[in-house]
């Protein structure tokens, strides 16, 4: 039996010069690994890591780590061109700003490491094709579901696989919001607790508005179809039009609510859409509560897999950052540019999902029954509700509309 004894390999190579964009949460805990376990990651790479260079928007900020042992850049785009820095760590934030430092690094050959999802999914070709010319290289494990491998579980794990559906809970704070719905709380009160207890931040739009969980599901869009994804076609919808009392009402016939984000190749292109969903209870994502992360995935010989964990947070965001800088030290594992580079992927319109419904009967009656069983494969009776399955979306709301129905519907995935 093998017995662990703590590292014993000598680094062979020089130091891998870091520079380090953002000092909030997230930075900090990226300085506290390095300097708590910096022999063990030596070991593991045979390079030493060396943090030259940190930069923020205030120097002066009360801060867990000790700054003063850093050199300081004021100007972020000069620490990504600084000689002594083979790695840009960039954990800042942003998208017009992040994407000039992210430019001036790769132009000058330095590998980039993000957590930065918006900026990825946003201008993430460009930096491709700036990461291939300069041959650097672009991690950006972190930008997806904080510590849950999957950025490298699909790129590496799965290449031997055509991965064709890829369903994920990519924003805890929506996932809690819901789970305290489903325990009673109305939207406002839950949003209120999220933010009291630090998993919603002071404007939390982009969360509760699916943008977010967009931004990784245009990523996650972008491995699994090997192209390139317009994150403008991406169909996003929030949590902030589900009903109080959906949650009770789903859970008398058995189903959850979920914030889901997908990718799903159909017949004619991808699905690449983040809506609130039903699922049922039997389902694996509907036992994943409160600020948990997870990702169910399906590949032609791998089969159904799920990942879950820590989807935020600074030591696993952090975790996922350095498995990235661990892999450039190592000389393996992140491609260069680090997202495909291929053909544009298409983008299928929601309006074109053909699946199941949840659709509340209290203000449509008999006339609405009717309505929906001439476009439905066949309905459900659940006394409050009908379960409208496998139509058409467009053809769905056509009837809702022509039937001027002001009640709730609710997609219904995992049936």
């Amino acid at each position: 039996m093998m017995t662990r004894t703590g590292p014993s390999m000598v680094p062979s190579k020089s130091p891998l010069r870091l520079g380090l964009l953002g000092l909030g949460t997230v930075g900090q805990a990226v300085l506290a690994l390095i300097e708590q376990h910096g022999a063990i990651y030596a070991a593991r790479t045979g390079r030493s890591l060396e943090v030259t260079a940190v930069s923020a928007r205030n120097r002066h900020r009360a801060r867990r780590v000790d700054i003063s042992v850093y050199r300081w850049y004021d100007d972020a785009s000069a620490l990504a061109m600084a000689e002594d820095v083979d790695v840009v760590i960039e954990v800042a934030g942003g998208v017009d700003a992040a994407y000039a430092v992210a430019e001036a690094a790769l132009s000058a050959g330095k590998h980039w490491v993000t957590a930065n999802k918006a900026l990825l999914a946003e201008h993430g070709q460009a930096l491709i094709a700036l990461a291939h010319e300069n041959h650097a290289m672009i991690g950006f494990e972190a930008a997806v579901c904080g510590a849950i491998p999957v950025v490298k579980t699909l790129r590496e794990g799965l290449a031997a696989n055509l991965v064709d559906d890829v369903q994920g809970i990519f924003n805890g704070t929506c996932n809690y919001i819901f789970t305290q719905m489903a325990n009673g709380m109305g939207f406002e009160a839950a949003l209120a607790d999220a933010t009291a207890k630090g998993y919603a931040e002071a404007d939390p739009a982009l969360d509760i508005g699916g943008v977010d969980a967009a931004h990784k599901t245009a990523l996650m869009a972008a491995l699994v179809s090997d192209g390139t994804v317009d994150f403008t076609a991406v169909s996003v919808e929030g949590i902030t039009g589900v009903p109080d009392g959906i949650s009770a009402q789903l859970a008398q016939h058995g189903y959850v609510l979920k914030l889901l984000g997908q990718c799903r190749l159909l017949a004619h292109g991808w699905a690449v859409w983040v809506y609130p969903a039903a699922v049922p209870q039997s389902h694996p994502l509907a036992r994943i509560d409160g600020v948990v992360n997870a990702v169910a995935y399906h590949g032609n010989a791998a089969d159904f897999g799920m990942l879950q964990g820590l989807g935020a947070g600074g030591a696993a965001t952090a975790s996922a950052v350095l498995s990235d800088v661990l892999d450039i030290a190592a000389g393996r594992g992140v491609i260069a540019g680090g997202l495909p580079n291929g053909s544009e992927t298409t983008v299928v319109p929601v309006s074109e999902r053909v699946g199941a419904y949840w659709v509340a009967v209290s203000d449509g009656g008999a006339s609405l029954t009717a309505v929906l069983q001439n476009i439905s494969a066949g309905l459900t009776n659940l006394g409050t509700a009908l379960l409208v399955s496998e139509v058409r979306e467009a053809d769905l709301r056509d009837a809702l509309n022509a039937q001027q129905y002001a009640g709730a519907w609710i997609r219904v995935e995992g049936v």
